[in-house]
Order: structure tokens, then C-alpha cells, then sequence
């Protein structure tokens, strides 16, 4: 299941988002004139457009958009996050020997000792996050870097931090590769670090996402967390 905290400190309700810490670096890629240009209410128009915007193969279109309608059907998947979902290619964060699984309901190891969330929990924590193109969005466990990829097509501003050495060193080579054709992934900035301290010198976040389960939300991520922010994670 999927645990959503909003922020215990002072919030107004007018407050969609903090001013943006010095330390932060302006957005590479602007999202915005992309959000809401899918369609996806029916899997022909979405493979026509995919298929005319991107190079992803149609088997692996396909069974993207399947999986997609199945977490909707439930309501794990609403909202933005099902854009964010659609135009994610999940294959390219899984490992090769794992490739013919990636659309598979099911987590898979990535090495390390570490695993690519389920899909649904993905979808679950995407929807809950309930991200807008200015939230400023730090994620604690980068892995696979297949959930900041996904926050990247809806916020142009992404932290995540990964405790990992070779693993954060294998996903950050991933995102530039893969910057090249999903300029989007530009604006995920990253880095080697303990979570559990945050990302000070970028703080405050409107949102702040944990890929493994705790029991309490640290107190460093706590400070960190802007008024009328939200935390989600698995529990």
C-alpha cells in the first residue's frame, strides 16, 4: 500500500509552491507546452502518436498502454500520473536479462541488492504525489531512475538522491544517455548521498517521495518539506 503525509507545519492553502531556493538550478527543459498533449482515451490514438513522436517500439507501446488501462480500471493510476505513465518507456530501466518482463506487474532486481518497484506501487505513488509542473519533487532512492522519470514529464523540477555508489553511478550514466531523445530527464538533478539527511541545500519540497519503506518520516526530510507539502511512500 501507499502512505501519503501532508506536511504537519503551517500551510496555506494558497501556497501551490515555494519560492525557489537559491541553490536550485533553473530547469533545463520546460515541460509544460507537452503536459496534456497525449491522448490516451483510446489505445489507437496512442499508439499513432507515440509512434509519430518517439522511436519506442509498438510491442512495447502496447503493452504499456494495457498495463495503464488495467491500473486506471482500479484507480491506482489517475489524473496526471496516467501521462507521466504513458510516456515513461519502463524497458529502459530494467535490466537486459529482465527486458521481456518490463511491462510485468511485478518488481525486478537491478543488481546491487536493489529492485525496480512494481509497477502499480509506481502508479499508486504517482497518482498520490499529485505532482504540478513547479512542485519541486526530492526522491530518496533514485534506483533504477525509473519513478524520476516518470515525475520528470510532469515537474520540471526533480531531486533524487540514491545511497547506492555503483548503482547511482550506473542510473545517473542512463539519464544523459537517454537525455539525448527525452530531453526531460535534463532536469532530474541527482546525486550520491543518505537520504535520510535530504537534500538541504535545495530544500524547501513540495513533495517528497520515499521508494522504500519507513516507519516515520526522518526529521531532516520533515524541515525539509515545505508548507502544505506532501510525503508518500510504500508502507
Amino acid at each position: 500500500s501507499v502512505q501519503a503525509d501532508p506536511s504537519t507545519r503551517a500551510s496555506s492553502p494558497a501556497a501551490a509552491s515555494s519560492p525557489l531556493p537559491a541553490a536550485a538550478r533553473p530547469a533545463a527543459f520546460d515541460i509544460e507546452p507537452q503536459l496534456g498533449t497525449l491522448p490516451w482515451e483510446n489505445e489507437r490514438d496512442y499508439l499513432a502518436w507515440m509512434s509519430s513522436h518517439t522511436k519506442e517500439p509498438l510491442e512495447s507501446l502496447k503493452a504499456r498502454y494495457a498495463l495503464a488501462q488495467r491500473f486506471i480500471g482500479t484507480r491506482e493510476l489517475e489524473g496526471v500520473a496516467i501521462e507521466g505513465f504513458l510516456r515513461t518507456p519502463r524497458e529502459d530501466f530494467v535490466r537486459q536479462a529482465n527486458l521481456k518482463r518490463a511491462y510485468d506487474n511485478t518488481w525486478l532486481p537491478i543488481g546491487w541488492g536493489a529492485t525496480i518497484t512494481d509497477p502499480a506501487v509506481v502508479s499508486m505513488m504517482t497518482t498520490t504525489l499529485d505532482v504540478k509542473p513547479d512542485s519541486r519533487v526530492l526522491e530518496i532512492g533514485t534506483g533504477s531512475g525509473y519513478q524520476s522519470a516518470i515525475l520528470s514529464n510532469l515537474s520540471k523540477y526533480v531531486y533524487s538522491i540514491e545511497i547506492i555508489k555503483p548503482l547511482q553511478a550506473e542510473t545517473d550514466q542512463l539519464y544523459t544517455k537517454l537525455a539525448a531523445t527525452y530531453p526531460q530527464y535534463a532536469n532530474i538533478q541527482r546525486k550520491l548521498g543518505d537520504g535520510y539527511y535530504g537534500w538541504e541545500e535545495a530544500a524547501p519540497f513540495d513533495r517528497i517521495i520515499v521508494t522504500c519503506a519507513i516507519g516515520h518520516l526522518p526529521p531532516p526530510l520533515l524541515r525539509q518539506l515545505a508548507p502544505g507539502g506532501r510525503r508518500v511512500g510504500p508502507r
